[in-house]
């Protein structure tokens, strides 16, 4: 339940709710709870990554760059991007090249989102959380008009540090994240969601404006929660352990993995030191 008020309170979601009061909530059988499907291992025809997107504003550049430049480091393929009049100065001074920058995030665009799509759905997490709807709804949009110019595309968000190439033997067009919450915190994905909404591989172009569909009308954690339920409509691969390591997985340890999940706090910078000061 979700506190709205003095001895108010709201489910997050019916369904689950219902499932909790007839006692037929499993949440010791993980396999039951989200979908699995990793890409195989080998395989003869598999589609290759054409493209990378991602938003940033000036409050996420620095994470940005770190993004950049690891992508960078291990992939060629022309990066999209949207971002403020700031960024885009930034990132253009950095001479990467093959990446398109769209500087279409400001006070007046964010404000008209909010006018007319998102308005006050998520005013109560807004409120609890760091995360605002305006940006994630600007994110969706970087991802649908990075499918209208590339046959596919990998969506990042800015947090993410790559170590190692990203290809897989994707077969499916769409390939999702499992958070791979740790054993006490796997009632998690059910509030927030068992998928991680910023690392996906998309290869369909219909599917950024069903994310943003229920984004706006099916979810109770903003574009998070309702991935719970694209095993639905859509058929989908997941990425293994190595990708998309981040800090809710507890304690858990993976082998050589592919990407970072990390928030770059004030804090982070200051113990990276140097290491950060060449980004």
């Amino acid at each position: 339940l979700r506190k709205v008020g003095d001895n108010l309170f709201e489910p997050k979601n019916e369904a689950i709710l219902l499932q909790c009061l007839t006692g037929s909530l499993n949440l010791n059988n993980h396999d039951t709870l989200f979908a699995k499907n990793e890409p195989p291992e080998e395989s003869k025809t598999y589609k290759k990554i054409e493209s990378f997107c991602f938003t940033t504003s000036i409050n996420r550049i620095s994470e940005a760059k770190i993004l950049l430049k690891s992508l960078r480091h291990h992939h060629s393929q022309p990066i999209y991007i949207h971002c403020d009049w700031f960024s885009k100065l930034t990132i253009e001074r950095l001479g990467y090249k093959d990446v398109i920058i769209k500087s279409v995030i400001s006070d007046e665009y964010l404000k008209d989102i909010v006018k007319t799509y998102t308005k006050n759905k998520y005013k109560i997490l807004e409120q609890m959380h760091h995360c605002r709807s305006d940006y994630i709804f600007a994110k969706l949009v970087c991802l649908k008009k990075a499918m209208m110019k590339f046959k596919n595309t990998f969506f990042l968000d800015t947090d993410i540090i790559v170590l190692d190439d990203l290809q897989e033997n994707f077969t499916e067009k769409l390939c999702l994240s499992p958070a791979f919450f740790a054993e006490e915190s796997i009632h998690q994905g059910l509030e927030y969601g068992f998928y991680n909404a910023g690392y996906l591989f998309c290869e369909d172009r219909g599917f950024p404006q069903y994310w943003i569909d229920r984004f706006l009308n099916d979810s109770v954690f903003y574009e998070q929660e309702c991935m719970n339920r694209f095993c639905d409509v859509y058929k989908f691969q997941t990425f293994p352990r190595s990708h998309n390591f981040g800090f809710w997985r507890g304690g858990a340890e993976v082998n050589s993995p592919k990407s970072l999940h990390v928030h770059i706090t004030d804090e982070l910078k200051n113990e990276l030191g140097l290491v950060c000061a060449t980004f």
